[in-house]
């Protein structure tokens, strides 16, 4: 009887994993697989390759104290949609060391397009970004 009872109970068990295993199977991959967070890009050189559904943030580095911030120029584009933006500050505590500014993106529907960054002082009109990165986003 206790030798049915423990086959029950292992049947059981692998009736529940094989069922959380392929719940998962039909979901998109909405995060990076290692860490669970939504996948960092911070080259613009190479192309940000999502799937409808997924987050994505993009990265660049920041110095708040030199006046200068990273803005969007113009829209990210009708298939994919701005979530959040923000900065991280520096790991070390040494004044005027850079951070990282970041925006959270969710990936709307299949299409490619351009986010185009400029470096700039917020107040300074008319005059030329001191950087430009431009990435394109590939939503499969």
């Amino acid at each position: 009887m206790k030798r049915r009872v423990k086959w029950c109970v292992l049947a059981l068990v692998m009736v529940l994993a094989a069922a959380a295993l392929v719940s998962g199977c039909g979901e998109k991959e909405k995060k990076d697989q290692n860490t669970g967070k939504a996948r960092e890009y911070s080259d613009p050189a190479k192309p940000v390759e999502v799937e409808a559904g997924q987050e994505f943030v993009i990265v660049l580095e920041s110095n708040p104290s030199t006046g200068y911030e990273w803005e969007i120029s113009g829209s990210p584009g009708e298939n994919i949609k701005l979530a959040e933006k923000g900065f991280r500050p520096p790991d070390n505590t040494m004044p005027g060391a850079p951070g990282r500014q970041y925006w959270n993106f969710k990936a709307e529907s299949p299409a490619s397009s351009k986010v185009t960054f400029n470096y700039v002082r917020p107040w300074e009109k008319d005059v030329a970004p001191a950087k430009t990165e431009a990435f394109t986003i590939n939503v499969k």
